[in-house]
């Protein structure tokens, strides 16, 4: 296989990677003001948020030593606010020799890959997105397993990464508070074997207007509206 043709199929993957970015910006600006309109309009509140949110109780992580148990406690990190902890499981592309507005769209096919994502940025980003504490989300029953075992050397060749032994396609999936409602979440995530550690891989790319862990949500699905508990 031509160098050419390997930078195709590995633009192709990064492409499919990040197939519903779009409808996820709009579904998860949905999410944050469904519950306040739906409370307007019919005042019927169905779900107690005690049965399935307790903000108090925090859930263990399951730690890194499988791609499932690496995804979950991503997003758990990123429920609780643990930052450095998420940082610590992921690895994100950089596409921009400065750090990334909050206004422009990054788009990986339209740019070079430049490194990675610092520890820095990433802990900006989420505490200008998400707020401190992960005050801005709030996830529950998150879930994970493994699809397929996907061909490493793609990723290899395209990011240069050193000791890479495998990669995994791992769907994730839970549930997300709006403001009034709850929804349910599904998402396809890559996650690589470096060594003896397992790192997810997010595309480090975002539409215009959009927030970057937006697109770490997809196949939003309205569960129900909430009634606050005793």
């Amino acid at each position: 296989m031509s160098d050419r043709d390997r930078t195709d199929e590995s633009n192709d993957r990064l492409k499919r990677h990040r197939n519903g970015s779009t409808i996820t910006i709009v579904v998860f600006a949905a999410v944050l003001v469904a519950g306040a309109a739906l409370r307007a309009l019919s005042g019927h509140e169905i779900v107690l948020t005690s049965l399935i949110y307790a903000p108090d109780e925090k859930v263990r992580y399951p730690g890194s030593r499988t791609p499932e148990d690496t995804a979950t406690s991503f997003y758990l990190s990123i429920d609780n606010g643990d930052y450095e902890r998420a940082y610590g499981l992921i690895l994100e592309p950089r596409w921009t020799d400065e750090p990334a507005s909050y206004s422009d769209a990054v788009a990986a096919e339209d740019s070079l890959f430049l490194g990675w994502t610092e520890e820095e940025e990433f802990l900006r980003r989420l505490k200008f997105e998400i707020g401190p504490g992960g005050s801005g989300i709030k996830l529950n029953s998150v879930h994970a397993y493994v699809v397929e075992e996907l061909e490493a050397g793609p990723y290899s060749e395209a990011f240069d990464i050193s000791g890479l032994r495998s990669a995994f396609r791992v769907k994730v999936q839970g549930s997300i508070l709006g403001a009034c409602s709850i929804f349910s979440w599904k998402k396809e995530l890559t996650v690589m074997q470096i060594g003896r550690h397992y790192r997810v891989f997010l595309d480090g790319s975002k539409e215009a207007n959009s927030f970057y862990y937006q697109s770490w949500f997809t196949e939003f699905e309205k569960i129900g509206d909430l009634r606050g508990g005793s």
